[in-house]
């Protein structure tokens, strides 16, 4: 796509429809695609708005339904490294980790592990604190994929629970 082209796209998108965008626009079923899509390229409504948005509420994007898929694109689409060590270091607080991995948030974790190999930080931290979290004990790894096949079946079944 033209630069120019986007980045009139994006202006008029968000004076039109967005001109104060908040939390609520991210997590909306039918608003947030257009945020994703935003994300992609570089633009300063991405870099000063939606960036620092996702930073200052990263508990309301990971444990929202639609904030997790949201917060998933941004890691996937995403190319700069010091945007990968801001999310790290908000998701690596012991408390917030540990819930991401019990409620369920498989996908995310997933795309946040790759994302860090693929960066080449943090990997090796994030795999071991995993293994804390869900109780791997074996140091040469024989557990760990036991383990997180018991925290994926531990989610289905919670969330087959909640929905009778």
């Amino acid at each position: 796509m033209d630069k120019k082209l986007y980045i009139k796209l994006v202006n008029n998108i968000c004076v039109k429809y967005y001109s104060n965008i908040n939390l609520e626009h991210l997590l909306d079923k039918r608003s947030s695609f257009i945020f994703e899509v935003l994300v992609e390229f570089p633009s300063e409504q991405r870099d000063e708005i939606l960036y620092p948005m996702v930073l200052n509420n990263i508990d309301e994007f990971y444990l929202h339904p639609i904030g997790n898929f949201f917060l998933q694109h941004l890691l996937l689409t995403g190319n700069e490294k010091e945007l990968i060590e801001k999310i790290y270091q908000l998701f690596i607080n012991e408390d917030r980790f540990k819930k991401l991995v019990q409620e369920g948030h498989i996908r995310l974790l997933i795309t946040f592990i790759r994302i860090c190999e693929r960066f080449h930080c943090h990997y090796e931290k994030l795999i071991n604190q995993l293994k804390i979290v869900i109780g791997c004990q074996d140091n040469n790894n024989k557990d760990f994929i036991p383990c997180l096949l018991k925290l994926r079946a531990g989610n289905l079944f919670f969330s087959i629970l909640s929905n009778i």
